[in-house]
């Protein structure tokens, strides 16, 4: 009776001790999604592998990473041609390391369906920067509409070197990634979770909070503050959501907050929820009727500006002020909107220029 089972149970690692060690001479078929990978053995030795695009060796590395799925092992079924001749215990410790080297790379590719997009040249010369062939190869395949894992399949390099070269792209500033809606979303929860905040028990609420912004649906606001919070908001949502993410330190956001309604004193009904880590005006005590207090719009500038400041010592100039550009804009055309004229140009008049 052949050894069936599933990767879930087994790891490719225990089994290539179970078939090493016991000297086996056959085929281990494996499935993990859409993906098919045969290993063969030979007295406990692999002789030959296919996997996804790849053979031998790297057959091997790409199959190793797989944790769900099944295998059967068929016995004394050989190969059409032995490509390889490696003991397994070599082949596993050579794995090991290239995991080891991919969870690091995944740090900043974390979505393999993350789009991919090459950022504009018009800010530098790309022909001062030193790109070898391999950077090259992998920049030709970008497009604005191949993903990551579809970038690395047609790369022709093995899956470490290719995901490797990207994340450096990545991180020299040549090359952008648009996560999917449901890293951003995950990203977020990890953030919330590192606050203190209880994901699980406000799971609901986030996820109305996320759609909501996804959907880039923002209420006309009615007055000067108003309009200056939602784009305090706004700015945070796209650092925070919004590819790039930049982790702007909330903490100091906060203590900059505290000091401001030191100086400022009407600045005091103006809120900050710690769940989800937005401002609002809802305290705000004055009559609806009346002007804003621009000690009150002074304050909430200064915030914004700080936050700006934040964002650009974190990730640089241009994706800070990229950001904080596009969501100006959104502002200025919501306050064409208002019901209160003079609210939305005094608004205007403290919102902050890039």
């Amino acid at each position: 009776m052949s050894l069936q089972g599933t990767l879930a149970d087994f790891s490719i690692a225990d089994l290539f001790q179970l078939l090493g060690l016991g000297q086996r001479t056959g085929c281990l078929k494996l499935e993990h999604n859409a993906e098919q990978g045969e290993i063969y053995f030979k007295n406990g030795m692999i002789v030959a592998a296919k996997g996804g695009k790849f053979e031998a060796e790297e057959a091997v590395y790409h199959c190793f990473g797989w944790s769900n799925g099944r295998f059967v092992f068929e016995n004394d079924k050989a190969p059409l041609r032995e490509n390889m001749m490696i003991d397994w215990q070599n082949l596993i410790l050579e794995a090991a390391r290239r995991n080891d080297e991919l969870s690091e790379v995944k740090k900043t590719i974390p979505d393999g369906n993350a789009i991919l997009t090459l950022i504009d040249e018009g800010q530098r010369d790309i022909d001062t920067i030193k790109l070898n062939n391999e950077d090259l190869k992998v920049l030709s395949l970008i497009n604005g509409k191949r993903t990551v894992d579809e970038v690395i399949a047609k790369s022709s390099l093995d899956n470490v070197e290719a995901s490797k070269t990207l994340a450096s792209l990545i991180k020299a500033n040549l090359v952008d990634i648009r996560m999917t809606e449901e890293e951003h979303q995950r990203r977020m929860e990890e953030k919330l979770k590192k606050s203190g905040v209880d994901v699980e028990k406000n799971k609901s609420m986030l996820t109305s909070i996320f759609k909501r912004k996804r959907k880039r649906k923002y209420e006309i606001v009615n007055s000067a503050a108003g309009l200056i919070i939602d784009a305090i908001n706004r700015y945070l949502d796209s650092l925070l959501l919004d590819s790039p993410i930049i982790q702007v330190p909330m903490k100091e956001i906060t203590d900059k907050f505290e000091e401001l309604k030191m100086i400022y004193p009407d600045m005091e009904g103006v809120v900050f929820s710690k769940v989800t880590e937005r401002f609002n005006s809802d305290q705000l005590d004055w009559d609806e009727t009346a002007e804003t207090p621009e000690a009150v719009l002074k304050g909430l500038s200064e915030i914004l500006e700080y936050i700006f400041e934040l964002a650009r010592q974190e990730a640089g100039e241009a994706p800070a002020l990229d950001k904080f550009r596009e969501v100006r804009e959104d502002v200025v055309k919501d306050a064409s909107k208002m019901d209160r004229p003079a609210e939305a140009v005094l608004g205007i008049k403290y919102l902050p220029k890039k």
